[in-house]
């Protein structure tokens, strides 16, 4: 990668972008978001692993972009 890189007068990570914007394109083509929903998570399973304490009425929800 590192030669194309030079030849193109491109970094690897110009060329990671590229590949991973490609990659993103392929997969929206193929996958309704619509249909995907929503991960809701406790706050108490975030506290255990983040040793945070949370309101017990409080839920966070975890959207992928």
């Amino acid at each position: 990668m590192q030669n194309a890189s030079k030849a193109f007068g491109r970094t690897p990570e110009s060329w990671l972008q590229i590949q991973m914007q490609y990659d993103l394109a392929q997969v929206s083509q193929r996958v309704n978001l619509a249909q995907i929903k929503p991960f809701v998570v406790s706050t108490d399973a975030v506290a255990a692993v983040s040793g945070e304490q949370h309101s017990a009425s409080e839920d966070l929800t975890i959207r992928r972009t």
